[in-house]
């Protein structure tokens, strides 16, 4: 399997899937015009053993909780991870709209994310089995995530993870990190990730960064359009601001909800910010 082939897999179940787009129904219901949820997915692949890999495990990373690839498979070889962006129509309305409230299209695109992800991660995970390999979808385990997020004294650590999609996909070239802790791609900011685990060899990607926030501007646009003032030019996002209102959105979309307003109508919305 190469690059290019799970590409075309991931295109052509996004081209097939219903998934992809809000229907015509349900749009007509909400007062909304019917739209595609995404576009096209980026893929970046790292080696098992990379060195940064252990590196999260460092305090002013992730922590000595998050789990490395050789840990959560015996013998791994590879890491690959899957960006799917959001459209431009669901990230136009989602900037379009007052700031304290978040789009329709926004929040069904984050819900329909999930069942393409998880048919997209089944069908790699079927090919790379039947060419006799192994592999592990690190989000998808569960309980190994509870466990590693139980701390000595039995508490639960929050806001963090054993296996954080961002910072790996950060390893597998993907791009780098803003301020408001959302990762910078060449396709922007906005969408959902996802990562599998392998033992089958693949050919890594070269990171085209050195720095941990080599493609942020540091322009303050995404502190501008938090509509928690959860994110400062100083401290970076404050967590429990950010999850307090995104559970709020629940009063308008149960079970449904979200924001990501952060990420949209801004200078990296749509790809890397030209640097002044």
């Amino acid at each position: 399997m190469t690059k290019q082939e799970i590409i075309r897999i991931a295109e052509d179940l996004m081209k097939d899937s219903t998934l992809a787009e809000l229907s015509a129904d349900v749009a007509a219901q909400l007062g909304i015009p019917d739209c595609s949820f995404f576009d096209s997915p980026l893929i970046g692949i790292a080696y098992a053993g990379d060195v940064l890999f252990e590196d999260m495990k460092q305090p002013q990373a992730i922590g000595p909780h998050f789990i490395t690839p050789k840990q959560w498979l015996e013998g791994a070889e590879s890491v690959v991870s899957i960006f799917v962006p959001y459209s431009q129509a669901v990230k136009k309305a989602n900037s379009s709209c007052q700031k304290d409230k978040v789009a329709p299209e926004y929040v069904f695109a984050k819900n329909a994310a999930v069942p393409y992800i998880d048919a997209l991660v089944e069908k790699l995970t079927d090919i790379i089995k039947n060419e006799g390999y192994s592999v592990v979808v690190p989000s998808k385990e569960s309980a190994r995530m509870k466990t590693a997020l139980t701390s000595p004294d039995g508490s639960r650590l929050k806001f963090t993870s054993g296996w954080s999609e961002r910072h790996v996909a950060y390893i597998c070239g993907l791009g780098s990190f803003g301020i408001s802790g959302a990762l910078i791609t060449t396709k922007g900011a906005a969408g959902r990730f996802i990562s599998l685990v392998t033992d089958m060899p693949l050919e890594a990607d070269t990171r085209n960064y050195a720095d941990v926030y080599e493609y942020c501007t540091f322009c303050g646009g995404c502190a501008a359009r938090c509509p928690a003032d959860a994110i400062t030019m100083e401290k970076g996002k404050d967590k429990a601001k950010c999850s307090a209102f995104v559970d709020s959105t629940k009063a308008e979309f149960d079970p449904l909800y979200g924001c990501a307003k952060c990420q949209c109508g801004v200078p990296c919305a749509n790809g890397i910010p030209q640097k002044k």
